[in-house]
């Protein structure tokens, strides 16, 4: 009871303008304007380095941008982050879905490609639905020349999400390869 009233006391001390610069970067990053939100984002996690959602969302516009390296730096901490944060103090996003999904991407991308299988498999565990998944199961399969096992995870992100961005890159994929 006292650590959830210091907790309630602190979030009224802190700077509005803090939670604006980090919504600011997130809505950038849903509009597609990764550079302007990796520098919104930066300047959130300048006065406020702890914020593991701020931190997520520069990762994920870092990945957009094909700064891979620096994303992955990025995950790591907010993994890192998670992993010490209690059940109060975890920020609900991202959960450890989007952390494994995130980790997968970079990895994948760096053509660290047993981790990135396990970081994207860990994400499977977590929600075996998602089109995600498959599709970038699916790049996997590309990179080790496995075919058929690409072109049936590639077909479960269309089938799993028909009118999703990772059922449009899924089917030209499949038309590429």
């Amino acid at each position: 009871m006292m650590a959830a009233c210091i907790a309630i006391g602190l979030l009224a001390v802190i700077p509005q303008h803090l939670y604006a610069q980090a919504q600011k970067g997130a809505d950038l990053l849903k509009s597609r304007q990764y550079r302007e939100a990796e520098t919104a984002l930066r300047e959130e996690l300048k006065a406020d380095p702890s914020d593991v959602q701020a931190r997520y969302y520069l990762a994920l516009s870092l990945l957009e941008q094909e700064k891979n390296q620096e994303a992955l730096a990025e995950m790591k901490q907010v993994q890192q982050a998670q992993l010490r944060a209690d059940q109060w103090t975890r920020s609900p996003v991202p959960n450890e879905y989007q952390v494994q999904i995130a980790l997968g991407r970079a990895r994948l991308a760096l053509k660290n490609y047993s981790e990135a299988l396990s970081n994207i498999e860990s994400a499977r565990i977590e929600d075996g639905n998602s089109a995600e998944v498959y599709l970038y199961r699916g790049l996997y399969y590309l990179e080790q020349k496995k075919s058929a096992e690409a072109a049936r995870d590639l077909e479960k992100a269309i089938k799993l999400a028909p009118n999703s961005p990772e059922a449009v890159r899924a089917k030209q994929l499949m038309q590429s390869k």
